[in-house]
């Protein structure tokens, strides 16, 4: 009565939205997050208003997520049982194609998220490369994302394959990450032809990411490995054989204790 949509009243209802900014969707939905696009979507909807359910298609293009160029990502959507399903995802970013699914469940926002990525070229990423090294390569990955979005749990597996450390060619790197709370464990282990590397710690997932890594190596100049991305945390020439500990903030590069044994 009166053009309201009463509680177990049923109804049906297409839409279809073209063009749509994907920033100002986000927002309307709650979200803050650093997004960019275009989106176009096509939903079918029918039941009642306190059980819908249907099903849809979505495209966005020229897409931007967290600073990273997603010029394309495509899926299918389904609403049953209280959960928005995200089906058959397909997406491009730095040259590389990525696929997943996910949902979401829409009374308290608790979701699930599996992505896949193969042949990202490591090339890409400026913070692979210093004045003194580079690293080149692909890369491949699984994640397994679930839980509140306070406090999400999270299992990964990433593949580096091809490694080349200052053009040299090295072999693969493989990296396991899991989570326990608010602690990520991270094992990784290296499939060199000419030298070893091992990885094993701990990253607290707050404040400045405090961690505590361990780093055993043989024939392999770690010290310019480690200034890749910490640049200025261990200065002189490498050892060549070893084990250094890594303890401190990852935000926070220059507060980061090396020490060798």
């Amino acid at each position: 009565a009166g053009g309201v949509l009463t509680e177990n009243a049923p109804f049906t209802l297409h839409l279809d939205v073209l063009n749509a900014d994907v920033a100002e969707v986000a927002q309307l939905l709650g979200s803050d997050r650093p997004l960019a696009g275009r989106l176009g979507f096509s939903v079918n909807l029918s039941g009642i208003r306190s059980s819908p359910h249907g099903d849809g298609h979505f495209d966005v293009h020229d897409g931007a997520a967290f600073g990273v160029a997603i010029p394309s990502l495509t899926g299918d959507l389904r609403l049953a049982d209280g959960r928005l399903q995200f089906n058959n995802l397909n997406a491009r970013a730095y040259d590389a194609s990525l696929s997943g699914s996910g949902s979401i469940r829409i009374s308290d926002r608790e979701f699930r998220l599996n992505l896949a990525g193969q042949n990202i070229d490591l090339g890409r990423f400026p913070r692979l490369r210093s004045n003194r090294f580079s690293m080149d390569g692909k890369a491949d990955f699984t994640a397994e994302v679930s839980g509140p979005p306070g406090q999400p749990s999270l299992e990964a597996h990433v593949h580096l394959r091809d490694l080349a450390l200052d053009k040299v060619r090295a072999g693969d790197f493989f990296v396991d990450a899991v989570t326990h709370g608010r602690q990520l464990d991270i094992k990784a282990h290296s499939d060199f032809e000419k030298s070893d590397l091992n990885v094993q710690g701990t990253i607290a997932l707050e404040n400045e990411f405090p961690a505590d890594l361990k780093l055993d190596f043989h024939h392999l100049d770690v010290i310019s490995l480690i200034s890749i991305y910490f640049p200025g945390t261990i200065t002189g020439q490498s050892p060549i054989e070893g084990t250094i500990h890594l303890r401190g903030p990852l935000r926070m590069p220059r507060e980061l204790k090396a020490s060798a044994e």
